[in-house]
This record gives structure tokens, C-alpha cells and sequence, in this order.
């Protein structure tokens, strides 16, 4: 029965081999993709924690509270045509995913396309883009929001890399590092520091700086506050420390994890979904949350 397990759909079995416990099945169900997807279907009906902070002005409220170093934002939002283009800012839809429709302005005639990985030089060439954007539909509304440019080195104007924890309830699965320019590579992290493969963006891979133990305390503590089985935690490098950037309660493509990294990210959700339970019943309070 062991052995059928493997290559048997949970819904297949029948009871009588799940009664007395000696056949666990929760490998079969440890499954981030399948997780996630049930997750999806909770927050139609419901507002799941993490999605309220999917809001950014929320969010950084709550970042403030933990006293996390993090750009400042506009007060306002603008559109295509009245955005207002500061030196040192960075132009980024109030509803966006990824890099898609943002700009980092170093001055009017200095501006990077992230996405695109282009550089214009006129408010025209930003604005066409920005145009582009909500055409192919990268930026969903005409609404955007102008924050602090962060930068790993402003000798060389290089912009900082983001750094990405999975985070599970207090304990991180996993960190993903992206470079987005001169083009975009990635590099995945095990906790322990180990260089990984995932499946995902396989041919743009690079050599990574990683992150240190203080700066996966820092994603950690702040994951714990969050009464939510999964988050994603994005941060900027700005030199030798982490700026917070946003949190990401449903990352992009999470389905082109391999098989080994899927089933790994899924006991890690099954496990703090548990002890999430177990906190909620003994009455756990979420103050800065």
C-alpha cells in the first residue's frame, strides 16, 4: 500500500487504509501549488490576512510599527499625465506585480524602463511608455505612485538588487535575489546558504551575493507578526542593509516550481498552518497586525 501511495491520488484511497494512521499522506498533500490554489479560493470569499497587505500605504504602516527602514511614498496618487518627475524617484503603478511599469528617475533626461530594461531620456519617452503599459495590460489602471529611489551604490548609480523571502508563519523556506539591470538574473537560497535550483527562470541564473543571518531574523520577526500561513517579504539592498519594499501575498508563476521544491514549500505551509491553529486556539493576539 506504501508503495501504491506514490503513484495513488489522495482522493483514490479508500478510508480504511487512512483509519488507524499507520499510512500518512501528507507528502501527497504537501503540495505549495495545490496549497496555494485552496488558499486563492478562501480569498474570494474571504479577506485573508496577507491580502490586506497587499495594500501599500497598509503595509507600510505596519512596517513602520516594526520600525523597518523603508522608502518614502507620495501622499497622492497620479496619472499618466500629471505624474510629477523628481530627481532620485522611482514611478510605480498603485496596483502592480513584478517590475512591470516601473521607472527609476535619476533626472529628466536619465530614466530606466525595468521591465523593458530600457533607458529613455525624455518625460515623452516615459510617458509613451507608460502608455505601452496599460495597452499589453502590464499596468492595470491609470494610477501610479511616486517613491524614494533606493540604490545598492549611488557612486555608480546602480540600482539595488531585490531580495525575496518566502516566508512561512516565522521560518523562511526560501530566498530568491534578482538583478534587474543591465538585464534581469536570478539566484535561489536555501536558509542554510546553499545556491539552489527551483525549475523557475532555469538559463537565467547567476552567482548571488546572498543575505546573512541578521537579515533572515529581520524577514522572520516580522513574518511571525503576520497571522497568515504564507507571505512573500521583498526588500531592496541599499549597500549593506535591507530597505523593505512590499509584501507579496501571492507571488507570480508559483506553479513552475519543481516537483522537489513544490513538495518542500508545501510541509512547510502544512506546518505552520498548524501551529497558526494551534496559536488561534489558545488565544494568540496579532497587536501590531
Amino acid at each position: 500500500y506504501k508503495k501504491l501511495l506514490s503513484i495513488t491520488s489522495v482522493e483514490d484511497l479508500p478510508e480504511m487504509l487512512l483509519r488507524d494512521g499507520n499510512i500518512s499522506v501528507s507528502k501527497q498533500l504537501a503540495s505549495f501549488r495545490m496549497l496555494f490554489a485552496l488558499r486563492q479560493m478562501e480569498q474570494e470569499k474571504f479577506t485573508l490576512p496577507e491580502w490586506v497587505l497587499d495594500d501599500k500605504k497598509l503595509a507600510y504602516q505596519f512596517i513602520d510599527r516594526m520600525r523597518v527602514r523603508r522608502p518614502w511614498i507620495s501622499d497622492q496618487s497620479y496619472t499618466m499625465e500629471t505624474v510629477d518627475m523628481k530627481d532620485g524617484t522611482v514611478i510605480k503603478p498603485v496596483n502592480g506585480a513584478g517590475s512591470r511599469g516601473v521607472y527609476l528617475v535619476y533626472s529628466p533626461q536619465e530614466i530606466i524602463d525595468i521591465k523593458r530594461s530600457e533607458k529613455l531620456d525624455t518625460l515623452e519617452s516615459l510617458k509613451e511608455n507608460m502608455k505601452r503599459d496599460l495597452e499589453v495590460g502590464w499596468v492595470e489602471q491609470n494610477e501610479w505612485l511616486i517613491e524614494e529611489l533606493i540604490l545598492e551604490d549611488k557612486a555608480k548609480q546602480l540600482p539595488a538588487r531585490d531580495i525575496k523571502f518566502y516566508c512561512f508563519y516565522g521560518k523562511v523556506g526560501l530566498v530568491l535575489e534578482i538583478v534587474r539591470y543591465p538585464e534581469t538574473k536570478y539566484c535561489w537560497w536555501t536558509p542554510t546558504g546553499e545556491n539552489i535550483s527551483t525549475g523557475k527562470y532555469e538559463g537565467l541564473l547567476f552567482e548571488g551575493q546572498g543575505v546573512s543571518t541578521e537579515e533572515l531574523e529581520l524577514a522572520s520577526n516580522i513574518s511571525k507578526k503576520i497571522p497568515t500561513p504564507f507571505i512573500r517579504i521583498d526588500f531592496l539592498r541599499s549597500g549593506k542593509e535591507l530597505v523593505f519594499g512590499e509584501f507579496t501575498p501571492k507571488p507570480g508563476n508559483y506553479d513552475e516550481f519543481d516537483d522537489e521544491t513544490d513538495r518542500m514549500l508545501g510541509e512547510l505551509f502544512l506546518e505552520e498552518q498548524s501551529r497558526l491553529d494551534q496559536h488561534f486556539l489558545a488565544g494568540k493576539s496579532y497587536v501590531d497586525f
